[in-house]
């Protein structure tokens, strides 16, 4: 981290890498990896509009889709 002084302002600069830490410390981050996969289910409304992600397994699914969570265990 660092202290960058201009004539206007001070500001602070700061890395990925630590922008990171501070933010699992504190919550702010969703950890990476959790044990979630989502199935996404047969419906009408994903027959409509999600017809091609019917049946498959997904990490991250559209927001609108209608899912099933999935717990796995991680080794």
């Amino acid at each position: 981290m660092k202290l960058i002084k201009t004539a206007n302002k001070t500001s602070i600069k700061i890395t990925r890498t630590e922008w990171e830490k501070i933010g699992n410390k504190q919550g702010w981050l969703k950890k990476a990896k959790d044990n979630k996969k989502y199935e996404v289910i047969d419906s009408d409304f994903n027959r409509e509009n999600y017809s091609d992600l019917i049946g498959k397994i997904l990490d991250s699914p559209p927001a609108y889709a209608q899912v099933k969570v999935i717990e796995t265990t991680s080794n």
